[in-house]
């Protein structure tokens, strides 16, 4: 049954874009950006929404990404609350 399944997915290729599988660990997608719009479409929403529904949780993202490249720099992390 395996080898049916395999025979179909080499045929199909990536179910979001169509292209080949390659090497991805995924059976149905040909990397993390196919499988996410993928997803994003079934629920009715682009990668885009997410930040602009939620601004707040975007804007920390941006506060950990610059703290942990600050971090790698030789800086050290402050997580909110820690320096009140």
């Amino acid at each position: 049954m395996a080898d049916i399944v395999s025979a179909i997915d080499a045929v199909t290729g990536c179910q979001q874009c169509g292209g080949p599988l390659g090497g991805s660990p995924s059976g149905d997608f040909c990397g993390p950006g196919c499988a996410s719009a993928w997803a994003a479409e079934q629920v009715g929403t682009r990668p885009g929404d997410v930040v602009a529904a939620f601004p707040a949780l975007a804007e920390a993202a941006r506060e950990i990404a610059a703290s942990l490249r600050s971090d790698a720099a030789g800086g050290q992390i402050v997580w909110r609350g820690d320096d009140e």
